[in-house]
């Protein structure tokens, strides 16, 4: 699953897809095109929808972020950014929200209606939320265990995880 198109979210995986023929890759509709000019086999939907693989259905949801294909010589625009919801046929949900800032829909739709068990939530700042807006995101989702990601990867996002774990647990 390819959240968006920058570069450090779409890494190798032309060479992995074309290498493994069974593989599929999910992605919002305009990466998907991308991707299927590559030969990759490459599913493209949009919020709201899902897809079903093996024993997960993978729902695509909302993000606010930029998404361009930034390792093209000329950057395009990779349609829009997306975070994804994976719920297994034993129940649980996982929801992995890719690189976003924090909005209302986190509460009312992630938290309310998908109420995901494990939330995958980034706190880099620069290009995400950072700690304290996603401890935020964390009690409107309100999942049993969250997960920080997108930080430490490179100087500007440098973030301390146990800092982030205290906000959550005093939110």
């Amino acid at each position: 699953c390819i959240t968006h198109g920058h570069a450090n979210h779409f890494g190798d995986v032309v060479e992995i897809a074309i290498g493994n023929p069974n593989l599929v890759v999910i992605s919002n509709y305009e990466i998907s095109i991308y991707l299927q000019r590559k030969g990759v086999h490459a599913i493209g939907i949009n919020y709201g929808a899902f897809v079903r693989i093996d024993d997960v259905e993978i729902r695509m949801l909302e993000a606010k972020h930029s998404s361009t294909f930034d390792f093209e010589i000329d950057t395009k625009y990779a349609g829009n950014p997306g975070s994804f919801l994976f719920t297994f046929d034993d129940g649980l949900k996982v929801f992995h929200a890719g690189d976003t800032g924090l909005f209302s829909d986190m509460k009312f739709v992630i938290g309310e209606i998908y109420k995901p068990d494990i939330a995958l939530l980034p706190i880099g700042n620069i290009f995400t939320m950072d700690p304290k807006e996603a401890a935020i995101a964390a009690s409107w989702i309100n999942p049993k265990f969250v997960i920080p990601m997108h930080y430490n990867s490179f100087p500007s996002i440098a973030q301390d995880p146990n800092e982030f774990e205290k906000m959550v647990t005093n939110c």
